[in-house]
């Protein structure tokens, strides 16, 4: 059995790789570098320079369409394994991106690597990474465009079955999580929906049993938002000013679908002038009350 023998003498490229003796190079003669690192560090001949933008173009050109093989693909990820991206960097290929659309077949080819088929599936997320994924989130702020395109994504996808959660339940443990976590954060002022305490401002004068049982036959005892019957329902006022008890601007509907026009009140008060065909003007007030 034939031994490897080699030189007494290491790399020039300074990589400290042995070279091994070769009959060929009785003939070739006996070379300073091993395959492929003569051309390594300032040995390179683009060391120090910077292609023009005309070649860039060239190279993308003739490489565009070209699909590299698995074994490239797994010989550049073991290579890149564990090399740090420095910060620079990362701030570049940012900048380069920005802006940039994913193509609708890149789109297709990654859904096809989604569940079990994905790299991660069934493995948990080291600490150490969700650590480092939570802090580079950190003050990041979406943009109104970005913030409709993930609730237009997410929207239908997680009602019912497709919610992640269908048919399971917390833990008891997992609720106090959540409690303590959410504790104290949406009192008051902190609450996205906060409006300066106008929940406590009393209702008018003509608020009474009587004027309550008069709209709610006006309007057949019927929920004007969602059209089923609603004897246990309440008035609404669509203006939002509980000083404003005139039967123009108030409007039967559930206990439960009231409490969805306490956000985004001017489209409420739109919507409810269109579904009831009332001019605005007549119900012009000031809505900073609340029912």
């Amino acid at each position: 059995m034939n031994r490897k023998r080699y030189y007494p003498f290491l790399c020039k490229c300074g990589c400290g790789g042995k070279i091994r003796i070769k009959y060929s190079h009785k003939q070739d003669g006996i070379p300073s570098y091993l395959l492929g690192h003569h051309t390594k560090g300032k040995n390179h001949p683009l060391y120090g320079k910077k292609h023009s933008e005309e070649t860039k173009k060239k190279i993308g050109k003739s490489n565009s369409g070209k699909e590299v093989s698995i074994e490239t693909r797994l010989k550049i990820s073991k290579a890149n394994k564990g090399r740090p991206c420095p910060e620079d960097r990362k701030i570049k290929i940012s900048k380069a991106r920005l802006g940039h659309k994913v193509l609708e077949e890149t789109k297709r080819k990654l859904r096809q690597y989604r569940g079990p088929k994905h790299h991660g599936y069934g493995k948990p997320v080291p600490m150490e990474r969700r650590v480092r994924i939570s802090n580079s989130k950190k003050g990041s702020i979406f943009s109104e465009s970005h913030k409709k395109n993930i609730a237009l994504s997410k929207r239908g996808k997680h009602n019912g079955q497709g919610n992640p959660m269908f048919g399971r339940h917390h833990s008891d443990e997992a609720k106090l999580k959540i409690s303590m976590a959410h504790q104290g954060k949406y009192v008051g002022e902190n609450n996205p929906n906060f409006n300066g305490w106008s929940s406590r401002l009393p209702y008018g004068k003509e608020w009474e049993p009587k004027l309550k049982k008069r709209i709610a036959q006006r309007d057949g005892y019927l929920c004007k938002y969602c059209g089923v019957l609603a004897p246990d329902g309440c008035p609404h006022h669509i203006n939002y000013n509980k000083l404003d008890c005139r039967p123009i601007n108030l409007v039967w509907v559930h206990n439960r679908c009231n409490n969805k026009f306490n956000v985004n009140r001017e489209n409420w008060i739109d919507f409810w002038c269109k579904r009831l065909n009332i001019n605005k003007l007549d119900l012009a007030s000031d809505i900073n009350g609340r029912d």
